[in-house]
C-alpha cells in the first residue's frame, strides 16, 4: 500500500532524540500518532512526518529537541504544560529557580 507523507523539518540537528511532547487540539483524531504522525531522523536532523487525513488538519505540535540534564530545567521552561485549570493557587511551589537557567 502506498501512502503519502508530508515531511516537515525540526532543526534537531545533532540531537540525539525528539520528542512529541503534545499536539493541539489533543483530542483531534485524524492525526494519530504512529499511524498518521510521527518522527524519522534522516540523516542529521529530525522531521515530523503526516499522512492521510492528518495533512489537511490545522494542528500544531510542541517539540522538544533532546533532553535536559536536569529536569527541573525542562519543567522551568514548560510549565504550561504542567498547569491544571483548578491548580492555580499552587503554581510557583514546587521550587523552579530562575538559577537553573543559567546554569544550563
Amino acid at each position: 500500500m502506498n501512502t503519502t507523507r508530508v515531511y516537515c523539518g525540526l532543526s534537531c540537528e545533532e540531537s540525539d532524540e525528539t520528542t512529541i511532547v503534545t499536539k493541539k487540539p489533543q483530542w483531534n483524531h485524524q492525526c494519530s500518532m504512529f499511524y498518521t504522525y510521527n518522527l524519522e531522523r534522516r540523516r542529521k536532523d529530525w522531521y515530523l512526518w503526516r499522512s492521510e487525513a492528518c495533512i489537511n488538519t490545522t494542528i500544531s505540535f510542541d517539540v522538544s529537541c533532546g533532553t535536559y540534564r536536569d529536569p527541573r530545567i525542562f519543567f522551568y521552561r514548560n510549565e504550561h504544560l504542567f498547569e491544571y485549570e483548578d491548580g492555580e493557587e499552587d503554581k510557583g511551589k514546587l521550587g523552579q529557580s530562575p538559577d537553573l537557567l543559567r546554569n544550563s
